[in-house]
């Protein structure tokens, strides 16, 4: 007589607590306030952060290898009794030596040059500035 051996795998639904469908469900990964986080639930649950999260991923910019940074209050709150990532890498200075980039982008639109915004200034527009500002 053959012995036949079957395996099932079930999901827990990490919103509603209830065990899941394995087809309807999936994992989805986000990072907020500098820490990764994993959530399985229902497509249809994914589905609904997906779209509700859709307009600011369309604003924002992507960081890629950006170190993690934690102990952030919100995030320290909203996880206590979790348990917490195995690897934390140090935290990274904002700013880098050099002159203020408000200032630079003012002189830079005095001159009529075109600046973003925001965001990382061209090396050439920085270099004029110190030029000019010996």
């Amino acid at each position: 007589m053959a012995v036949i051996e079957t395996k099932t795998t079930q999901v827990k639904d990490d919103l509603s607590g209830e065990i899941i469908d394995q087809n309807a469900s999936d994992s989805f990964r986000f990072g907020f306030d500098g820490v990764n986080f994993e959530l399985d639930s229902s497509l249809e649950a994914i589905n609904k952060i997906r779209e509700f999260l859709a307009p600011y991923a369309a604003a924002a910019r992507i960081v890629e290898d950006a170190p993690v940074q934690v102990g952030f209050p919100s995030v320290a709150a909203a996880t206590r009794g979790q348990q917490q990532p195995r690897k934390r890498a140090a935290a990274t200075p904002v700013r880098s030596s050099g002159p203020d980039p408000a200032k630079v982008r003012e002189w830079a639109r005095a001159q009529g040059l075109e600046v973003n915004e925001r965001g990382r200034l061209s090396s050439g527009i920085v270099e004029a500035y110190e030029k000019a500002h010996g």
